[in-house]
């Protein structure tokens, strides 16, 4: 859930882009990166994780300035997509105020979506949540490199 500061000055909200290894959740952050104005994002930050030091996941800051006298900033986190990663991915998951569930559109790609779909559900359930109860983006990515009419598929 979003945190706001005891004064009710200050929002943070965390928005974790989600998905199997490869699948562009990195690229799609270093696109989100170039579309806020240079004044209200910060620099992409490449942060180790603490199982493997030489892996990490990016941290995008977003600030929206003041919005009815509140200051309003967002964490864009690109988690890691290795599988030993499992533990960092589900610890940034921790206070997350929505998902981009990034999927790779290629077909021999579906098991791996279907299994990091599974894991970000069981991984929020640790926590006590569901994903039902989260804002999901679903974002279908990769799709010059896939059947344009299997959609529907990806889909289901």
């Amino acid at each position: 859930m979003a945190k706001v500061s005891r004064d009710a000055t200050e929002v943070n909200a965390r928005i974790v882009y989600w998905g199997c290894e490869g699948a562009g959740k990195s690229a799609n952050l270093h696109a989100a990166f170039a579309k806020p104005r240079p004044d209200h994002r910060g620099e992409i930050k490449q942060v180790p994780t603490r199982i493997d030091p030489t892996v990490g996941y990016e941290l995008l800051p977003i600030s929206l300035g003041e919005i009815a006298g509140t200051r309003t900033q967002i964490e864009m986190v690109a988690v890691p997509g290795h599988a030993e990663q499992a533990p960092t991915r589900k610890q940034l998951l921790d206070q997350v105020d929505g998902v981009v569930l990034v999927v790779d559109s290629q077909p021999e790609r579906v098991d791996a979506n279907i299994a990091s779909f599974e894991e970000l559900r069981r991984a929020l359930r640790a926590y006590g949540r569901q994903i039902e109860d989260l804002p999901l983006v679903v974002q279908y990515n990769k799709r010059d490199l896939a059947d344009p009419f299997a959609l529907e598929d990806l889909h289901r």
